[in-house]
């Protein structure tokens, strides 16, 4: 709740924020430390004392009757606090030299926070996103995702490992009602056409450099973890280097990138399969075109133009632009994901029963989000 009643400038001689944006300094509530405690709002810089009285440049006076001072409801102990703060960093990286320019990446990460339906509310239990990814066989996956250390808003939520964090990994499953990965020799999934691994050179653990089935499947699955704790000598769920529950990795993971045969993969994380929560599980399919095309238009619909008969209007949406409908029951035009899969649509008409088709030109650069437009002939 920090106002701009409640700030300074980073050079404390400064004490207007005119003088201090003039000077090249940060006008913020970053700099309203303790030497401030005693300001009141006739100090230089004002600043709010207790619930102060103020009587609105000598307009209000206290002396009763039809006259009185507002005092306002200002609590100094909590103003220039940030309440929910929902700020994120993040960084923007080159693309790798050994991904073609012209390559498609997909990234794969996760959403939600610890916990069951109930405890997550309003936000979702753990899930991969996409959840049901599909590309295409010179396509790339980026796998990353990244968590938190502490998730106990609500009491320790529902999950396995170690209370509080959020940790994640990957294993084949043969299809998505089943919770046992596949062995090793059977996770297809990670026989790839090739892989790029963004892991540091000369770090504990070994992880950088080429990779092949076995390392993949043992890196997607145990998350680079290292000092694991040996089997006999895992006593419980909270125990850092226990590394079945992967309470040894780290909360911020980045497995690279993979470029995958066609076929259809189901995969789950093994930890986030709790018996009260939602299972994380996901798919990838991987088609046999080099990409994936873009797929048909949505709600294509034709009729005629008033006053104009020999005019028809065309109007359709990109793939995944259904109406949806709000809880307030209001019908909301959707917005496609994968609109940008489409450069532009070309509508055609035909004036002999199909046989020869033309381009209606000005129905060209029609992507948006409610494409139209009107056709003769």
């Amino acid at each position: 709740i920090t106002t701009a009643d409640t700030r300074v400038c980073q050079d404390p001689t400064l004490k207007t924020r005119q003088e201090c944006v003039a000077a090249g300094k940060i006008w913020s509530a970053a700099f309203l430390n303790a030497s401030y405690n005693n300001n009141d709002l006739t100090d230089d810089p004002p600043l709010p004392n207790q619930n102060p009285k103020v009587d609105m440049g000598g307009l209000l006076a206290g002396t009763g009757g039809t006259n009185s001072l507002l005092e306002l409801a200002v609590n100094t102990n909590q103003f220039g606090r940030t309440f929910q703060d929902r700020s994120h960093v993040f960084s923007i990286r080159s693309r790798p030299p050994e991904i073609p320019q012209n390559a498609h990446i997909y990234n794969l990460n996760v959403k939600g926070k610890r916990g069951n339906i109930v405890q997550t509310f309003p936000a979702v239990e753990y899930d991969f996103h996409p959840v049901d990814l599909v590309v295409g066989q010179d396509d790339w996956v980026h796998f990353q995702w990244t968590g938190n250390d502490n998730t106990n808003n609500n009491g320790n939520n529902n999950g396995e490992g170690t209370n509080s964090e959020d940790r994640h990994n990957i294993v084949q499953i043969a299809n998505l009602g089943l919770n046992v990965p596949l062995p090793a020799s059977e996770a297809s999934m990670f026989d790839v056409q090739a892989e790029w691994n963004p892991h540091p050179k000369n770090l504990p653990g070994n992880f950088d450099g080429p990779r092949d089935q076995q390392e993949l499947v043992r890196q997607f699955a145990l998350v680079k973890q290292t000092d694991c704790l040996e089997a006999g000598a895992i006593s419980g769920d909270q125990q850092r280097q226990n590394c079945e529950k992967l309470n040894a990795a780290a909360a911020t993971i980045d497995l690279g990138m993979l470029k995958f045969k066609p076929g259809v993969y189901k995969y789950m994380s093994s930890r986030n399969n709790n018996f009260s929560n939602r299972a994380q599980k996901g798919k990838i399919t991987v088609v046999n075109s080099l990409s994936v095309p873009p797929r048909p238009p949505t709600k294509l619909t034709a009729r005629s133009v008033e006053n104009a008969p020999e005019q028809v209007r065309v109007e359709w949406g990109p793939h995944g632009a259904d109406d949806y409908v709000t809880t307030s029951g209001a019908v909301v035009p959707g917005r496609s994901e994968e609109l940008w899969n489409s450069m532009d649509y070309v509508l055609q008409v035909s004036s002999n029963a199909g046989e020869d088709w033309w381009s209606v030109e000005r129905c060209a650069d029609s992507v948006s989000a409610k494409p139209e437009c009107d056709a003769s002939g």
